[in-house]
Formats: structure tokens, C-alpha cells, sequence
């Protein structure tokens, strides 16, 4: 799979092509992801072999209406090349370039707005987390407090057991704030 890094300070976007797996020609999407260097990898990869699976924030491009950007592989290859070109070019830098510097585009954010149900880059169901980071490398203890604090309020009783031991020791991290 073709992959693109670019690291811009702590803010790290990853760019991939994915093709379809079950015929030679078929589809192709286009995966993008941005981490933050101080976050931890969810998959344990080395920031240097950084996946789109392994960042914080991840999305399949999609177009206005939500659907997802697909390119239909052909005989000509050369027009396809170009066609996820303009893809990324219009849709896909654009998005990355909304998650571009920290701390200014990340600090402000809600988990509802890169939570499972976002538009473009979402942090699925460990948008507190990852936003609580944010915060707390920021230097605001008390907000990064609160949002680990609301989320293990909101996922009591979940049966995801290490997201809520990861949580508790995040808000232990943060002090008494």
C-alpha cells in the first residue's frame, strides 16, 4: 500500500492508497491520518512507520455527501494516477490541513466533534483521550482532567476494560487539578 508521511513539529499527517483486495483492477481508496508525536501509537508502531491505523485521527476520504471517494481502476493508469491526485489535492490536504498546528487546531476541540459520528477526521471512541492529551501537553490540567473524568462517567459498566484503565490512569496523570 502506498503511504505518505509529513511531520510538521508534533503534528504528524499519514496519506495511504488502499486497493480493493479481490480482483487486479478494481477500486481505490485513499486513507488519511494525522497523530501527534507526544501520543501514543495505538497499534505500538515507531512514529517513523507510522500507519494511517495507527494514528489518532483517521478517515476514508469522502465527498460532500459523506460517501466515500472511490477511484475506479482501469486500463488506463495514468488517468486513475491522476484522478486520486486531484482527489488529495482537492478533498484530502485541505482536511489535513485543518489539523495542521499544535496546539491551535486541536485544544479547542469537543469529542463530539471528532468523535464515531464525525464528518472527516474522527478519533472513534477515543476522542476524549486523545483530546484530553492534547490538553494536558498544553498545559491545561484541569480541561484534560474533566474530559477523562466525563468519559469514565459516560462509559461506566463499558466492557472495554483497558480504554477505561488507560482513562484512570490518564486522570491520575493529571493531578488533583
Amino acid at each position: 500500500m502506498p503511504r505518505w508521511r509529513r511531520r510538521l513539529d508534533d503534528v504528524i499527517h499519514v496519506l495511504e492508497l488502499q486497493r480493493g483486495r479481490w480482483s487486479s483492477r478494481g477500486s481505490l481508496w485513499i486513507n488519511l491520518g494525522v497523530h501527534l508525536a507526544f501520543v501514543p501509537v495505538l497499534l505500538a508502531r515507531p512514529l517513523a512507520k507510522l500507519d494511517e491505523p495507527g494514528c489518532a485521527l483517521r478517515c476514508r476520504l469522502s465527498d460532500e455527501a459523506g460517501s466515500e471517494v472511490t477511484i475506479r481502476l482501469g486500463a488506463d493508469d495514468a488517468a486513475c494516477a491522476a484522478a486520486a491526485w486531484r482527489e488529495v489535492r482537492e478533498r484530502g490536504l485541505p482536511l489535513l490541513d485543518r489539523f495542521a498546528c499544535f496546539p491551535e487546531d486541536f485544544v479547542t476541540l469537543e469529542p463530539e466533534a471528532i468523535g464515531w459520528h464525525a464528518k472527516g477526521l474522527s478519533a472513534g471512541g477515543r476522542a476524549a483521550l486523545f483530546l484530553a492529551r492534547c490538553r494536558l501537553h498544553a498545559g491545561d490540567a484541569a480541561g484534560a482532567k474533566r474530559l477523562a473524568e466525563n468519559e469514565l462517567r459516560q462509559t461506566a459498566g463499558s466492557h472495554a476494560v483497558a480504554y477505561l484503565e488507560e482513562l484512570r490512569r490518564f486522570v491520575e496523570e493529571c493531578g488533583a487539578g
